[in-house]
C-alpha cells in the first residue's frame, strides 16, 4: 500500500496570511504552479516538510517561517492514507507550538516526548526520514541536495531506507549494546571467579598454615622477603640505567621532524623543477616544429625560433644542474633519515628492556606482598571455622564458574550475529541483489531523457560514469544540464525501487524550478513525456516558464500577492 497524500493546507507561513491556503495532492496527475518571484510558489514544499518533519524543505530558520506581519499563528496540516490504509492528519503550529497526529479521527497519545512522538511518525506511520523523503518526493533548485552530492554514509542510509533494510542497522545497534553488556558481564564474572579462587586459596593456605605453622616457616618467610627486597633494589638500579639510555637515544631524534619537513620541501622543489623542465622542452619542440603563429597565422622567423630555442636550452641546462644538486641533497638527507630509523630501532629495544625490568620489579613486589601476607597469617591465631569457609568458597566458585560459562556461550552467539549484521553481511547481500536493478533503472531513465551515458553504482555506493567516446567521468565532470538529467534519473529510480519494495512508495512528486534551471528545450520535452507516463502519481511542477508549459499540464495553480500576503489567484 502506497503512502497516499491527499491535501496540504497552511496559514501564517512565510508570506501567507491568516487564511488557510489549501492544495489537493491527489486529484490531478500533473499540476503547474506559477507566479512571480516571492509570490509563495515554493511554500508548498516547506509546508509539507514542516508538517511531516518539523522543518522546512528549504534552508530557512524556524523563526523565519512565521509570517512577519502577523507574528504568530503559523499552522500547517497534511492529510494522507498510511501504509496500513488508515486515515491520518498531522498538524503542527508555531506560536503557539502544536504537534498532533490524528489516526482515524483520534489523536494519538501525546504523553511521550516530542522526539519520541516524531519517531513514531517517521518510523511507524510514514516509514521515511527527512533525507529519504526529499530524495524520492522533491527535486528543487534550493534546499535539495542531489543523491550524487551526498556523502557515502548518507547514500547508504537512503538506499537502506528504500530497500526497507534499516531494521538490520537497528538490530546491529541493539546488538552492539548487547555485546558491550556481555563483555562487561564476562569481565565481571572473570573478576568474581578470580576473587573466589583467591579466597579459596587463602582459606586453604590458612588451614595449612594453622596445622604446619612453626618458627622455621616464619624464619624462612622473613629470609625470602629480604632476598626479594634485595633483588628489587638491584632491578631499580638497572631500570635507572636503562631509562638513561632511552633519554640519550631520544636526544638524538630531536631534529628528525625538521629533517622530514626539509625532505618534503626538497622533493617539492624537485617536482617544480621537473614541471619547468617539461614546459621548456615543450617550448623547444614548439619552436622547432612550428613555422606559422597558431593565433595570427603569420610566419615566425627562423631567427626568432632559433633565439627562443637557444634561450630555452640555456634555461633547461640550468634546471638540469639544479635537479642534480637537489637530488644530491635529497640523497644526503635520506641517509640521515635512515640513521634516525636506526635510532628508532634502538629506542624500541631500549623501551622493551625498560618494560621487561618494570615487569620484574612488579613480580618482586607481588612476591614480597604475598610473603608479607603469609608472614601475617603465620603469626595470626588459628581459625576454628576455616573448614566451613573453604566449603562456602568452593560453592561460590562453582556457581560463578557456571555463570561465566553461560556468558561465554552468549558471546559466541553474539559474535555470529555480529558477523551477520555487519555492513558486509546480510545487508550487503540484499544490496548486491538490487544494485544491478538500480543501475538498469538509472540507465533506462537517462535514455528516456535523451542522455546516453553508462551509469553504475557499486556496493559502496560510489558511482562509475562513462560517456560514449569519452573517458570515465565523475558526476562533477558534467555540465549543470547533464547533472540535472542524472539527478532526475536517480529520483525516478528511487521512486521505482520504492514502488517495487513498497517501502517508501508515494503518490507525490514535487519539482521546483527544474525547467527553469538547467534543462534545455529538448531535455524539457523528454522530461515532460517521462512525468506524464507516471502512474498513480500527482506531479507538481513549480516554474516561471508559463509560456512554454501552460498547455502541457492538466491543472494550473497561480500564486499572487495581495496586500503583501500570498494567496492562490481566483
Amino acid at each position: 500500500m502506497a503512502l497516499w497524500f491527499q491535501v496540504v493546507r497552511w496559514k501564517n507561513l512565510l508570506s501567507t496570511g491568516n487564511a488557510f491556503t489549501e492544495i489537493r495532492l491527489d486529484t490531478t496527475s500533473s499540476t503547474l504552479i506559477v507566479g512571480k518571484n516571492g509570490d509563495g510558489k515554493s511554500t508548498i514544499g516547506d509546508a509539507i516538510c514542516l508538517a511531516l518533519f518539523g522543518k522546512p524543505f528549504r534552508k530557512v530558520k524556524k523563526h523565519q517561517l512565521i509570517n512577519s506581519i502577523n507574528g504568530g499563528g503559523t499552522e500547517v496540516e497534511i492529510e494522507f492514507i498510511g501504509h496500513n490504509k488508515k486515515q491520518y492528519k498531522v498538524r503542527r503550529g508555531l506560536k503557539p507550538d502544536i504537534f498532533e497526529i490524528i489516526e482515524d479521527g483520534i489523536i494519538l497519545d501525546q504523553d511521550a516526548a516530542a522526539k519520541d512522538y516524531q519517531a513514531l511518525l517517521e518510523n511507524t506511520i510514514i516509514k521515511l526520514n527527512f533525507k529519504s523523503f526529499t530524495q524520492i518526493v522533491f527535486l528543487g533548485s534550493a534546499g535539495f541536495v542531489p543523491f550524487m552530492q551526498l556523502s557515502r554514509p548518507l547514500r547508504g542510509e537512503i538506499i537502506e531506507d528504500l530497500l526497507d533494510i534499516t531494521i538490520f542497522s537497528t538490530m546491529n545497534g541493539l546488538l552492539k549494546d548487547r555485546i558491550i553488556s556481555n563483555k562487561n558481564l564476562i569481565s565481571l564474572k572473570k573478576q568474581e571467579l578470580s576473587a573466589a579462587k583467591r579466597l579459596f586459596d587463602v582459606y586453604t593456605e590458612q588451614q595449612r598454615l594453622d596445622s604446619l605453622r612453626s618458627s622455621n616457616e616464619i624464619e624462612e618467610c622473613v629470609s625470602n622477603i629480604t632476598l626479594h627486597s634485595d633483588k628489587k633494589l638491584q632491578l631499580n638500579h638497572l631500570l635507572l640505567a636503562q631509562e638513561s639510555d632511552v633519554y640519550n637515544i631520544l636526544s638524538k631524534l630531536t631534529d628528525e621532524s625538521k629533517d622530514i619537513e626539509s625532505m618534503k620541501t626538497l622533493e617539492q622543489y624537485l617536482i617544480n623543477l621537473k614541471k619547468k623542465r617539461t614546459k621548456l622542452k615543450s617550448g623547444i619542440t614548439f619552436f622547432e616544429s612550428t613555422k606559422d603563429c597558431p593565433t595570427c597565422k603569420q610566419d615566425i622567423s627562423s631567427d626568432f625560433c632559433r633565439d627562443r630555442i637557444v634561450e630555452n636550452n640555456t634555461s633547461l641546462d640550468k634546471l638540469v644542474s639544479g635537479e642534480e644538486t637537489l637530488n644530491k641533497a635529497i640523497d644526503d638527507l635520506a641517509i640521515k633519515l635512515n640513521v634516525y630509523e636506526d635510532f628508532r630501532t634502538k629506542l624500541s629495544v631500549a623501551n622493551g628492556e625498560c618494560d621487561a625490568t618494570k615487569n620484574l620489579i612488579r613480580d618482586e613486589d607481588t612476591s614480597i606482598r604475598i610473603l608479607k601476607k603469609k608472614l601475617e597469617d603465620l603469626n595470626a591465631p588459628k581459625n576454628t571455622d576455616i573448614s566451613e569457609k573453604i566449603i562456602e568458597a568452593n560453592a561460590s566458585i562453582i556457581s560463578i564458574d557456571l555463570e561465566y560459562a553461560n556468558a561465554l556461550k552468549d558471546k559466541e552467539v553474539l559474535e555470529v550475529s555480529s558477523v551477520i549484521l555487519k555492513d558486509d553481511g546480510i545487508k550487503s547481500r540484499i544490496i548486491r541483489q538490487y544494485i544491478p536493478v538500480i543501475n538498469q533503472l538509472v540507465g533506462k531513465y537517462l535514455a528516456a531523457l535523451d542522455f546516453f551515458v553508462s551509469f553504475e553504482l557499486n556496493e559502496s555506493f560510489d558511482e562509475v560514469i562513462r560517456s560514449r567516446y569519452r573517458d570515465e567521468f565523475s558526476y562533477e565532470s558534467f555540465s549543470e544540464g547533464e547533472k540535472m538529467r542524472i539527478d532526475l534519473a536517480i529520483l525516478f529510480t528511487w521512486r521505482a525501487i520504492s514502488k517495487l519494495k513498497n517501502s517508501a512508495n508515494t503518490n507525490l512528486l514535487i519539482l521546483d524550478e527544474v525547467f527553469d534551471a538547467s534543462l534545455d528545450a529538448a531535455g524539457c520535452e523528454e522530461f515532460l513525456k517521462l512525468i506524464h507516463s507516471l502512474e498513480d502519481c500527482s506531479v507538481f511542477v513549480i516554474s516561471h516558464k508559463t509560456d512554454i508549459l501552460v498547455d502541457k499540464f492538466r491543472n494550473i495553480i497561480k500564486f499572487e500577492k495581495q496586500n503583501n500576503f500570498s494567496r492562490i489567484a481566483a
